[in-house]
């Protein structure tokens, strides 16, 4: 563990790209209505 916390796990990564993904598909849907 580094002391600013900068060192993720790789899932924890996966995890946020898979946040992030689904925020802009939600933006994108909703743009469209």
């Amino acid at each position: 563990q580094t002391a600013g916390g900068i060192l993720l796990p790789k899932s924890a990564v996966k995890f946020e790209r898979y946040l992030v993904g689904e925020v802009l598909n939600v933006g994108a849907e909703a743009e469209n209505v």
